[in-house]
């Protein structure tokens, strides 16, 4: 009686530590993500500077932005949207194909589950509910001059927890350019554009990114 006890009470912590080392081992530690981030941070970071420069153009050409012919907006704006969904299509792309490597019958949707944990998303939930008041506060209040500054911070910040979580030691860099060039930003957008400070923040980040990514995979494939 006491050896079946003691072997039903072995078998209960035994399924506690496999669910726990479960809960705990995120997918994101183990599959590749500088391969994924390589390519992805370079092109965003090339969309970003691309669509900033073009517009600035355009306004500079047409006097202002709302002197822009509503053809050009258009064709502008579809080709931004069809850009951002050819990235996020390469990315998940990606991710699901490192992740299969790690394992091998996971879907889609299996991987956005084991992405987007609870642990995640009671992380996420804050951070994006202060940026969207913020972002509407701004709007409402006529300083959408500091929309793009504020949402650069809000983002370094979550990535910020992110990468102590995940121990991205990695993106470390990439998410102090963004903190800092977004507190900078506070001073200077009354003074400079919002897409000259879009290139400044998320524009300069991605290419630091890709930088990072870059070294850091060829310093693995040196150890």
């Amino acid at each position: 009686m006491a050896k079946s006890h003691n072997r039903e009470k072995m078998l209960e912590d035994l399924h506690f530590i496999k669910e726990a080392a479960r809960r705990n081992n995120n997918i994101l530690r183990n599959i590749n993500l500088l391969q994924v981030i390589r390519g992805v941070a370079l092109y965003t970071g090339i969309l970003i500077f691309t669509f900033s420069l073009g517009l600035l153009w355009a306004m500079n050409y047409y006097g202002s932005y709302p002197s822009l012919p509503s053809s050009l907006n258009g064709v502008v704006y579809l080709l931004l949207g069809l850009s951002l969904i050819v990235l996020g299509t390469i990315k998940l792309n990606m991710f699901l194909r490192f992740a299969r490597s790690y394992q091998k019958d996971i879907t889609l949707a299996k991987l956005m589950q084991e992405i987007y944990t609870q642990s995640v998303v009671m992380i996420m939930v804050p951070f994006l509910m202060a940026l969207i008041v913020s972002v509407i506060y701004f709007s409402t209040a006529g300083l959408t001059q500091l929309i793009v500054p504020i949402i650069t911070i809000f983002i370094a910040l979550l990535l910020a927890a992110f990468v102590a979580i995940l121990s991205l030691k990695y993106m470390l860099l990439y998410v102090e350019w963004l903190l800092l060039s977004g507190l900078f930003s506070l001073f200077i957008a009354d003074k400079v554009h919002p897409l000259v400070i879009l290139m400044l923040t998320f524009g300069v980040a991605m290419i630091i990114l890709y930088l990072t990514a870059v070294y850091s995979s060829r310093a693995e494939k040196r150890v």
